[in-house]
């Protein structure tokens, strides 16, 4: 999915695409939501199935890392209690 030059500038204006299961590549380019310090890991933590984000793979470690930070996003803990 595409959705380059649109104008997300907030992270909470990606939450809808949760909605989209099967989303396995997306594109958000060009939309000032991509400079936030976390928009990689926010919008992982969002859409744990991603395979690419913004034409660059999603390796194993990021999608770890994001998962340990945004775990309550997509209603999982990540199997550890603090």
């Amino acid at each position: 999915l595409v959705l380059a030059g649109n104008d997300f500038s907030s992270l909470e204006e990606l939450d809808p695409l949760a909605s989209l299961p099967a989303l396995r590549h997306l594109s958000l380019v060009d939309n000032a939501v991509t400079k936030h310090e976390d928009y990689r890991a926010y919008v992982l933590g969002l859409l744990p199935q991603l395979r690419v984000l913004d034409f660059v793979k999603v390796k194993e470690k990021e999608r770890e890392a994001a998962r340990a930070k945004f775990a309550k996003m997509s209603g999982s803990e990540g199997g550890e209690a603090e």
